[in-house]
């Protein structure tokens, strides 16, 4: 287990190396009736939404630099049905194993600016065991892409953290 200073109060707290963001509103909100559309629960971590997108759990992965261990967001995207469709009729009438498709951020994050409506590419991987999809590209020039090429260091990641603990 490893630790990290505290920005805000100077303490000691244990090093998160998984953030994971809530699933999105609209989900809670067709359940429980408030909203009149049609939910489709693929799993987990993807629901269609009448039939016209795909709710999907994503996955940044970034490099820590200085640490053993990658810093992995656990975010939402948003990809059109035909999108997702097209490609996985692809992946069935040939040999590709992977394939991407561009989708839109949910939710901006928080600690990282340039993240509203931000263009991702995801990768869907047919030996894929799970349903949670790698972002393997930042459409635009965002601090976060560069991010995603160079790493953070723990002290980097120690200014994100803190703030979750207060």
């Amino acid at each position: 287990m490893s630790f990290f200073d505290c920005t805000i109060c100077g303490n000691s707290h244990k090093l998160i190396t998984l953030l994971e963001f809530p699933q999105p509103e609209i989900i809670s909100k067709i359940t429980s009736g408030e909203l009149d559309h049609t939910l489709n629960v693929v799993s987990k971590s993807a629901f269609g939404i009448d039939r016209k997108y795909l709710l999907l759990q994503a996955k940044f992965s970034i490099p820590i630099i200085d640490f053993e261990d990658e810093f992995d967001l656990y975010v939402w995207i948003k990809i059109i049905s035909e999108e997702y469709l097209s490609k996985v009729r692809l992946i069935q009438e040939s040999r590709y194993k992977k394939v991407k498709m561009e989708a839109l951020l949910v939710q901006p994050i928080p600690f990282f600016s340039g993240t509203n409506d931000l263009i991702v590419e995801v990768e869907v991987n047919v030996n894929q065991d799970d349903s949670i999809f790698p972002i393997v590209e930042i459409k635009k020039e965002i601090e976060l892409k560069h991010i995603l090429k160079n790493g953070i260091s723990k002290k980097e990641l120690a200014v994100i953290l803190s703030p979750l603990y207060h």
